[in-house]
Order: C-alpha cells, then sequence, then structure tokens
C-alpha cells in the first residue's frame, strides 16, 4: 500500500534493494518524538501496487510506501483439516478496526505530503495512486481495502520444541 507517483526522466537502478530510505512516525501526532511510532514510511524506486491495480512500468514511477506497525485487528490461524500436510486456514482480519483504518489513512496523507514536496518536484510526475481524486476518508477507506497487504516481517509466530516453553512439538501436537 503507498502512493504512486509517474516520473518525469526514468529513474536509475536501484543500488539497495529498492528501498532508499525509511522513516517512522506517530499517527496519531505526527510531531511526537516519544513512544513507539505506529508508521512506517519506506521510499522504493520501484511502483508497487496491489494485484489488480495499474502501476507504471519498471524505471517510470516511485512509491512510498505506507505500514501501520502497530496493528490491532487481530486474525486467526486454524487447522485446515486433521492431516498435517492440510493447508491452514488463515483469516487476517485486515483493517478490521477503525484505529487501523485512521493510521492508514493517516499515513497515505504523511506519504501524499511527501510525495509533493517540492524537493521531489524535479523528479514526480503526478501521483498515479491513489490518484489525485481520491480525497475524503471515504475514499481513502475505499483505496486501503483494495491495496493493502503485508510486507516486510508479519508478526504471529509461536516456539516449536520438546519442552514445557514449546506451544506446539515437532509434530504439530
Amino acid at each position: 500500500l503507498g502512493n504512486v507517483y509517474s516520473t518525469k526522466k526514468p529513474l536509475p537502478p536501484s543500488r539497495l534493494q529498492h528501498s532508499e530510505s525509511l522513516m517512522y512516525l506517530h499517527g496519531s501526532d505526527p510531531t511526537r518524538s516519544t513512544g513507539s511510532p505506529d508508521i512506517a514510511l519506506a521510499c522504493v524506486v520501484a511502483p508497487s501496487a496491489a494485484v489488480g491495480l495499474n502501476a507504471p512500468p519498471y524505471g517510470s514511477a516511485f512509491t512510498i510506501l505506507c505500514g501501520v506497525t502497530h496493528p490491532t485487528s487481530r486474525g486467526h490461524i486454524a487447522p485446515g483439516g486433521p492431516g498435517r500436510n492440510d493447508a491452514p486456514i488463515i483469516d487476517p482480519h485486515y483493517l478490521e478496526t477503525e484505529h487501523d483504518r485512521a493510521v492508514f489513512r493517516t499515513a497515505l496523507k504523511a506519504a501524499r505530503m511527501i510525495g509533493h514536496h517540492a524537493a521531489l518536484d524535479e523528479w514526480r510526475d503526478v501521483e498515479v495512486l491513489p490518484g489525485s481524486p481520491v480525497q475524503s476518508d471515504d475514499d481513502l477507506d475505499a483505496f486501503i481495502a483494495s491495496a493493502a497487504s503485508t510486507h516486510h516481517h508479519p508478526a504471529g509466530t509461536c516456539r516449536m520444541g520438546g519442552d514445557a516453553d514449546a506451544v506446539v512439538d515437532p509434530d504439530l501436537r
């Protein structure tokens, strides 16, 4: 999920796995300097968009990716059948809470502010995603619902082993 901008000139290839910079901020108060930030923004020198959203070709766009670092929505994982080779049923319940939707809206607005900054005038052409018509909270929520996905390191692991601290044994019992 992020704001994708077409460029006025070709982008040079990345030397840093496409993620040139990363910033953390507080969604409830972007000027706050204490406590754990709840938004991550990453400038990526590639168009990054969810399946079904049309992004420009590689080399002609950059993205300011948005992430919520402390979501309050909670999903679940359940066995998909009786066999250990049965695929699990995974329902992440993304965007179930108003808190998560509000923080994503704030993240998109912060990314938009950076993407439209005068320092990027030499490179930025137009905002492709979510696009300049997407302004209201309802429109932002619709874009977020269509574009959100996990990135980097989704949380939620449990220890496997043969001791009392393990959640499951090596046979997943």
